[in-house]
């Protein structure tokens, strides 16, 4: 026997009886009530109960996940709205299940922290400035407008950027929207800063199960995952273009709000630096009384080559300049 749950707090059932031996599916129509003519259909959905009964994985729910299903009318192939419900299959002799009266009302919010940390990014294009370096900072934005942002890795010139640095979320679930944009900027001292890509990252599941089961969760892109370590990952951004802008190696979680107070984190490296310790960053400007060494630290590779072409090409035309007359002049003195 079969038990449909509609509306937001009364609970609505439907018996039927199941014969297996043939496919069994349940047509389910919403309509708009008329007092004086017949109703009108506004659109129905079809559950296949069969696959619903034999599946191990729907068998195995503790709390049966609520279903969002679209609604279509026959003579149109528009959806026609939605119908959220959830479906239960128990024996007839099961009376006082098929009786008991349940208050399905929404469950309220739930305070949560969302907690960031942005390791570090790598093949960030070094092109978005003259001196074929960039300033590296990355920053977190969710669906509501939060945003926060790392420090900045000065003078990358190899397109990586070191952070090591925690963004912490405070939210209440459930979320309108449940993404998080991770922009990579380029920042300028005298201008504006230089977007350089972005990705969105949805995690729709993990906040619903989080909420739906008042717990904790990680949330991992198990296709990216950093070599060695399962709960870091990597997200690839991309430029304005549709080319590839480089990628961010992340470790992300929810937590209720009592985990959260009882393993506190600080923002960015500060305190408390725990859960997990961020160290700090390496591979950073460092700087130098040594001339040399801070040259190669301000100007790239690419640019410290245009450089010294340019101061070969300016002294040769220089000693052309000054020993060519001289020598043109001997040459005159001789032939005379």
């Amino acid at each position: 026997f079969i038990v449909f749950f509609f509306s937001s707090r009364r609970r609505h059932t439907r018996f039927l009886p199941v014969s297996w031996a043939r496919r069994c599916v349940q047509e389910t129509a919403w309509g708009d009530y008329d007092r004086l003519g017949s109703n009108d259909l506004i659109g129905k959905t079809v559950i296949d109960l069969e696959n619903r009964f034999f599946s191990q994985k729907w068998r195995k729910y503790q709390n049966l996940p609520i279903e969002t299903r679209p609604l279509y009318h026959p003579s149109s192939d528009l959806k026609q709205g939605e119908i959220k419900l959830w479906v239960e299959i128990f024996p007839e002799s099961d009376q006082k299940r098929s009786n008991e009266i349940l208050d399905i009302a929404p469950k309220p919010p739930q305070d949560y922290e969302l907690r960031v940390v942005v390791w570090e990014c790598q093949d960030v294009p070094t092109d978005v400035d003259v001196e074929d370096t960039v300033d590296i900072f990355v920053t977190g934005e969710l669906a509501d407008g939060q945003k926060q942002k790392t420090d900045v890795h000065y003078r990358s010139q190899t397109g990586i950027g070191s952070f090591n640095w925690r963004f912490v979320f405070p939210i209440q679930l459930p979320l309108k929207k449940n993404t998080i944009t991770f922009q990579i900027w380029d920042k300028d001292m005298t201008s504006k800063n230089d977007y350089i890509g972005e990705s969105t990252l949805s995690f729709d599941e993990e906040a619903l199960f989080a909420y739906g089961n008042d717990t904790s969760m990680k949330i991992v892109e198990k296709s990216r995952l950093y070599e060695g370590d399962n709960e870091k990952f990597w997200i690839d951004c991309i430029r304005p273009s549709g080319k590839k802008a480089g990628s961010i190696l992340v470790q992300m979680e929810l937590l209720a709000k009592t985990e959260a107070d009882a393993a506190k984190a600080g923002t960015g490296r500060g305190d408390p630096n725990q859960n997990p310790y961020l160290p700090p960053p390496i591979g950073r400007f460092e700087f130098t009384m040594n001339p040399i060494k801070l040259y190669t630290q301000l100007i790239g590779p690419k640019m410290r080559s245009t450089i010294l072409k340019a101061i070969i090409i300016t002294i040769c035309s220089l000693l052309f300049a000054y020993i060519f007359p001289s020598f043109f002049g001997t040459l005159l003195a001789n032939a005379f």
